[in-house]
């Protein structure tokens, strides 16, 4: 569907020439955002990314431990790889992928309401850090509108590097990660239900309190207001290149997102870091993330991606 692509295309366009027209590019254009004074300092990034590996380390522990006490769930979650249809691998690995998230990524949050918390003269540093919301309806419209302008940016991005990756003679693939082949394939409901709830809610809210509430705060406080879009810079490349090493769902190789989708995920960390130094707070591009989350698995699982 050459039209599609071209639509989705001119419609990136035009988002583009809405967010230069409305000055959201501009050198000066975070200059007002929230000093996020929450008392954080250079270690913490490494200290914090310290954590989270630690954190995954343990839930490998635990996880070997599981596999040697009780085989039989192991063999189940080898049953449950990408293009795998049915059984209870699916279910599994869904529960385990939550625990890794959780363990591993939420050991981040833990460590920043730590600090933020342990700082003398500093009360409501999870507020100023962005973690507690504003209000239901301040979040959910800047949300909203962040996620209309990141879509035709990022989807437009991801359509033009296919274009050029078939140029090239390198096309993408159909489906972006093998996760969502798990969630093509499957027809354990409860075990795909699992998996969106990892992938659309999860997910995007601890990421972004490690890259934007963890990273951007940490490099704002080393690098000061005025080099906001460096900040957003970094986050935005980091964002993109760990998407990149992803492991595979079935915990077989690395697998991560296709070269072709790094720009696009680089364009939505750039919206996402805007969104945080602009507004201060985390859940309008908690908001965002999810959305663009939420499009890539309605798009596989309707066969609008990866038929």
């Amino acid at each position: 569907m050459v039209w599609l692509s071209v639509a989705v295309v001119v419609a990136g366009v035009v988002a583009l020439a809405v967010v230069v027209w409305r000055g959201c590019l501009r050198r000066d254009a975070l200059a007002d955002g929230p000093a996020r004074a929450v008392g954080l300092q250079w270690w913490d990034l490494p200290a914090g990314v310290a954590v989270m590996m630690a954190g995954g380390v343990v839930a490998g522990l635990v996880g070997g431990l599981v596999a040697v006490v009780w085989p039989g769930l192991a063999m189940d979650m080898e049953a449950g790889g990408p293009g795998e249809p049915g059984g209870p691998g699916v279910r599994v690995q869904a529960v385990w992928l939550l625990v890794v998230q959780v363990v591993s990524q939420g050991a981040v949050l833990g460590y920043l309401a730590w600090r933020v918390m342990m700082e003398p003269g500093r009360p409501g540093g999870l507020r100023r850090l962005g973690v507690w919301p504003r209000g239901v309806w301040v979040e959910w419209r800047d949300g909203l509108v962040g996620l209309a302008a990141a879509m035709p940016l990022v989807l437009g991005t991801l359509v033009l590097m296919g274009w050029v990756g078939e140029l090239i003679g390198q096309p993408a693939p159909s489906v972006g990660h093998e996760l969502l082949l798990t969630m093509a394939s499957t027809d354990d409901a409860v075990g795909l239900a699992l998996l969106v709830v990892a992938v659309v809610v999860v997910a995007p809210f601890f990421e972004e309190v490690i890259f934007r509430g963890l990273v951007q705060t940490t490099l704002l406080s080393v690098l000061g207001p005025g080099r906001r879009w460096v900040i957003v810079g970094v986050s935005a490349a980091g964002f993109a290149m760990i998407h990149a090493g992803a492991a595979t769902f079935g915990g077989e190789g690395a697998g991560g997102v296709p070269w072709h989708a790094l720009p696009g995920l680089a364009v939505l960390g750039v919206v996402l870091g805007w969104l945080y130094e602009k507004t201060g707070s985390l859940w309008p591009a908690v908001i965002v993330h999810a959305g663009f989350n939420g499009y890539n698995v309605a798009a596989v699982l309707t066969g609008v991606a990866g038929g």
